[in-house]
């Protein structure tokens, strides 16, 4: 097995982050009547409309620490931003997976211990999710 550069590894995982970054904040911040205040009534109204106008404000706004950071030169200074993109998507799909657990399982179990076991749960659950997804993108790059 030969091994390709790692630069399309990391051009992968930059372009998985930044995607990571935008729809679970996006999901999160959609769930909030107070965060789509300033969008239109017609899209407000909407739920699907609201999620993708959530997404593409965060995609743009995203996009300012990267040219922040580069100022016109190489974009292999960006890397660190994404980086925190990915740690802050993980953060968001952990918050997210909580929340789901939450209101489906261990109903009848003392509060403190439910939390723990679903904060716990979601943890592992995530921390599987993002192994996979980065072992599948270098395995892809990998010629047998």
């Amino acid at each position: 097995m030969i091994a390709m550069p790692y630069i399309l590894v990391n051009m992968v995982l930059e372009i998985f982050s930044w995607v990571l970054l935008c729809t679970t904040g996006a999901a999160l911040l959609s769930k909030y009547p107070l965060t789509n205040r300033y969008l239109p009534a017609p899209v407000r109204k909407r739920r699907i409309l609201a999620f993708l106008a959530q997404g593409l404000v965060l995609a743009v706004i995203s996009v300012v620490p990267i040219r922040v950071v580069t100022r016109g030169g190489s974009t292999a200074l960006a890397q660190p931003v994404f980086e925190v993109f990915f740690y802050i998507g993980f953060a968001n799909v952990v918050v997210l997976t909580y929340q789901f657990l939450d209101k489906r399982f261990l109903r009848n179990t003392p509060k403190v211990l439910r939390r723990l076991v679903i904060a716990i749960s979601a943890a592992v659950l995530t921390s599987a999710a993002a192994i996979g997804v980065l072992a599948a993108a270098v395995g892809l790059f990998v010629i047998r």
